[in-house]
């Protein structure tokens, strides 16, 4: 007779199969759970990092269509078609469902190359974010020297769902992504102030 068999018969516990099923299931059930979780927000922060992509084209393409920019930044009280608030507000509306106002920040700026490399910066503005997050300018890769450009950076504060479900805090992976256009009507060169349209 075979060891298994006479194990068995000696050991009753061991000839008991009931309960296999319950016992598999608790050991795969959380990786299995943890899988499905992680492949969500994979998906997600794929998504969010598509959408803030558009963000950033978004509002450099409006403002750099422009004849004018007015430098007012006050979501609240946009007065104008070409205040910066309303590129910025544009910026935030492509963002949804994603909270830009609340974990991000959008920086517009207009750089003109400098012969050599490098750019000399125009004018820069970011609207009443709650995100503090500085803009990554100097990290521009060279331009052609012809022209002005437009340049709109999205920072995004991401929140992985993984991370909530697992009662985790601390780390919270940020989203940078830039765009850059030429300005398409005039150099843009400077911010009209507020009144003097």
């Amino acid at each position: 007779m075979p060891l298994a068999s006479r194990l068995r018969a000696r050991v009753p516990l061991l000839a008991d199969r009931r309960g296999n099923v319950t016992i598999e299931a608790a050991i795969v059930l959380p990786i299995v759970l943890t899988m499905l979780v992680v492949g969500a927000d994979v998906v997600r922060y794929l998504d969010t990092v598509a959408r803030m992509e558009r963000v950033a084209a978004t509002t450099a393409d409006l403002v750099a269509r422009s004849e004018t920019v007015i430098d007012r930044t006050d979501f609240a009280a946009p007065v104008a078609n070409n205040d910066l608030a309303t590129f910025l507000r544009a910026g935030n509306e492509v963002a949804h469902p994603d909270d830009l106002e609340s974990q991000g920040r959008v920086w517009v700026s207009a750089v003109r190359p400098a012969e050599g490399g490098g750019f000399s910066l125009l004018w820069r503005r970011t609207g009443p974010y709650d995100l503090e997050a500085d803009s990554r300018l100097d990290a521009l890769p060279p331009l052609p020297t012809n022209g002005n450009f437009v340049v709109a950076e999205v920072i995004f504060a991401y929140q992985p769902l993984i991370l909530d479900t697992l009662g985790l805090d601390g780390f919270t992976p940020v989203i940078y992504r830039r765009a850059l256009f030429r300005p398409r009507l005039t150099a843009l060169a400077a911010l009209e102030t507020p009144g003097d349209s």
